[in-house]
């Protein structure tokens, strides 16, 4: 048996096909936005600590000082646990080696966001688009 489709048809079945990848590809993006939690930080307090454990933690505040959470610094030689976004709080584990990289960002970056992807289940912090070359503004 053969089946002869003619080109008009073929082009039409490929048109819906095409149709229902790009509508698909489009809700996965909206999922994909609609899945990222993300908040800008106004404030922050640094502890440090020192002795036997190296190491430290730093508490986020958005604008109104209510707590955006927390990112903790482990020791360099043990894979950090996960981090998390429970509850409206972030929680972010680091290794120690990374606690100079965080505080630079947040002393020196305006404006600074935190992120959490759910869709990945992975968090971040990021600066928002600036040009190529700027000066950071000194007070």
């Amino acid at each position: 048996m053969i089946i002869l489709i003619t080109s008009f048809y073929l082009h039409k079945i490929l048109e819906i096909d095409i149709g229902a990848k790009k509508t698909a590809k489009l809700t996965r993006k909206a999922e994909a936005l609609m899945a990222l939690t993300t908040q800008e930080i106004s404030k922050y307090i640094l502890n440090k600590y020192v002795g036997p454990y190296e190491g430290g933690h730093i508490f986020l505040y958005e604008g109104s000082n209510a707590p955006l959470g927390t990112l903790y610094f482990g020791l360099n030689n043990r894979t950090p646990p996960a981090s998390s976004y429970m509850n409206n709080k972030y929680l972010f584990h680091y290794r120690a080696r990374d606690w100079s990289i965080v505080v630079d960002m947040l002393r020196n970056e305006k404006p600074l966001y935190i992120h959490w992807d759910n869709e990945n289940n992975q968090g971040y912090l990021s600066t928002s688009k600036e040009p190529v070359g700027e000066e950071e503004s000194t007070p």
